[in-house]
């Protein structure tokens, strides 16, 4: 039967150690992430104080986000490198323990996967924070995109004015 107090402290038990891995891919990403993080904060404040940048803020917006996208870039393949390593590290011990414990098969891998939740759970927060850093970069690659068009509309409007002023 289910218990409804034993699933809520499964529950507030889970958020806890959740909370924990979160707190790890965080600071995994930030040193990567940090510049765009606080770029993109500011110029979502810009757009919340008013509906509109200013051309000289859509070119450094066009400007600035690859910038930080190369080192966006470098942290993808470093976290790929040591969630790899992790992943052997995790594998290698889980083999140790395995050798290390009597009796059958089933006993031995059940003994030896207590044996490594902390590693796999590192493992974890590698891929999390691999997959986490590459969908900021999709978005700050959809942001650049969005910003080289504005810009591009924006001076295509200029030069049409300019014509239909002047010509």
């Amino acid at each position: 039967m289910l218990s409804d107090e034993k699933c809520r402290t499964i529950k507030r038990d889970i958020e806890q150690d959740s909370k924990a891995l979160t707190s790890i891919v965080n600071q995994l990403i930030a040193k990567y992430s940090k510049e765009l993080d606080i770029y993109v904060t500011e110029v979502k404040e810009m757009l919340e104080k008013r509906n509109k940048l200013s051309d000289d803020e859509v070119e450094d917006l066009t400007i600035k986000v690859p910038l930080y996208l190369y080192n966006i870039c470098d942290g993808i393949e470093t976290l790929g490198i040591e969630g790899d390593t992790a992943k052997q590290h995790k594998n290698q011990l889980f083999h140790e323990m395995v050798m290390q414990c009597e009796g059958t098969i089933r006993d031995k891998e059940s003994y030896a996967n207590t044996k490594v939740v902390n590693e796999a759970l590192v493992e974890i927060a590698f891929q999390r924070a691999y997959k986490k850093l590459k969908l900021k970069m999709d978005a700050a690659m959809q942001i650049c995109q969005s910003s080289r068009k504005v810009l591009s509309r924006r001076i295509e409007d200029s030069n049409i004015n300019k014509y239909d002023k002047g010509m």
